[in-house]
C-alpha cells in the first residue's frame, strides 16, 4: 500500500511536469505575427505642360519706317506699337530683314540683339533701325530698286513696315554695276530709339 502511493504520488508529479512543460512550451512558441499590407497609394503626377508663349497676333501691332537722308546715307527708324488692349509677346533677339529684287545688295546685322522675348504692354513701341548708302557706293549709273522690311516677331510671324505713305515699299538707289554692292546695316529691336 505504501509502494502505491509512492507510485500515485510520483504519478502526480510526473503528471504535473508534464502539463507544466507543455505549459511553458506552449507559452514560447512564437506565433507568426499576421502581416496586414496597407493599399499602396498612387499620387498621379502630371508632367507640367509647357507654357505656350503669347505672342502678338500681327493685328495687334503697328509697324512703321520713317526714313530721312543724310550726307549720302539713309537711316530709317522703325517701330512696333501695340495697339490692342493687351500685353503680348514678341521675339527681341531678331534683326530687321530687308528684301529686294536687286541682286548686289547685301545686308551686315548690327549688334547687339535685343531681348530673347519682349513682352509689349498696351501702347508701349520698340525701335529699330536700318542704314544704307545712296549712291556714293556706286562707281557709276544708279537705279531705283524696292525693299521691305519686316520683323520676325515669331516663329511663324512676320511684320511689315509701312511707310508714312501707307506703303511696305520703299524705293532705295542701288548700282547699276553688279559687282558694286549696296550693303544696308539692320538692328535688332530695343525698348529705346536705336541712334548708331
Amino acid at each position: 500500500m505504501r509502494y502505491l502511493t509512492i507510485l500515485a504520488f510520483i504519478f502526480i508529479i510526473a503528471f504535473f511536469v508534464l502539463f507544466l512543460f507543455a505549459f511553458i512550451h506552449k507559452s514560447q512558441i512564437q506565433t507568426t505575427p499576421t502581416v496586414t499590407l496597407a493599399p499602396i497609394q498612387v499620387t498621379a503626377t502630371t508632367t507640367p505642360k509647357p507654357t505656350t508663349q503669347s505672342f502678338c497676333n500681327l493685328e495687334a501691332l503697328q509697324a512703321n519706317i520713317t526714313t530721312e537722308g543724310a550726307a549720302g546715307s539713309i537711316y530709317g527708324t522703325l517701330t512696333i506699337k501695340n495697339i490692342s488692349k493687351s500685353d503680348c509677346d514678341i521675339q527681341g533677339n531678331q534683326f530687321i530683314i530687308a528684301q529686294t529684287p536687286a541682286q548686289n545688295v547685301t545686308t551686315k546685322q548690327q549688334l547687339p540683339a535685343g531681348s530673347a522675348i519682349i513682352t509689349l504692354k498696351q501702347n508701349q513701341t520698340v525701335y529699330s533701325q536700318i542704314h544704307y548708302p545712296n549712291g556714293p557706293q556706286c562707281n557709276g549709273p544708279i537705279k531705283q530698286s524696292p525693299v521691305t522690311f519686316s520683323y520676325n516677331i515669331s516663329p511663324s510671324m512676320a511684320v511689315m513696315f509701312k511707310n508714312q505713305s501707307g506703303s511696305t515699299q520703299q524705293m532705295m538707289n542701288t548700282c547699276n554695276i553688279s559687282s558694286d554692292i549696296t550693303q544696308i546695316d539692320v538692328w535688332s529691336i530695343s525698348d529705346t530709339q536705336v541712334n548708331q
